[in-house]
């Protein structure tokens, strides 16, 4: 358990390491008592106040911003959407022909006089 514990390693790793399956070690946690860590990932920019980001954006824009603040811009754009209460952040486009029909779209045209 120390490689859990003190080392850090995540409970897959730990089970890897020592050879055993992720449950083994999860039980054997349980069994001693020992608390098992959070596998939810904090966005870094927790560590920032909004005015320290909403400042980083007027004087840099979005991607140098997301760039500075060393996240991606997508994520800038829902952490901020998620702290104002809304979601307008914009969505991907998708591509709704997919191969063949990106290349009919391309070739459609080509040849006619």
């Amino acid at each position: 358990m120390r490689v859990y514990v003190k080392g850090g390693a995540s409970i897959r790793e730990t089970a890897k390491r020592l050879g055993f399956t992720r449950d083994k070690i999860a039980r054997a946690l349980d069994a001693a008592g020992i608390e098992r860590r959070s596998c939810v990932k904090r966005s870094r920019l927790r560590a920032y106040s909004m005015d320290v980001i909403e400042k980083t954006i007027r004087a840099d824009g979005m991607k140098a911003a997301a760039a500075a603040l060393g996240v991606s811009l997508r994520a800038l754009q829902y952490y901020r959407a998620g702290l104002r209460g809304g979601a307008n952040v914009p969505a991907r486009k998708v591509n709704t022909l997919g191969k063949s029909g990106r290349k009919k779209a391309r070739n459609r045209g080509k040849g006619q006089k």
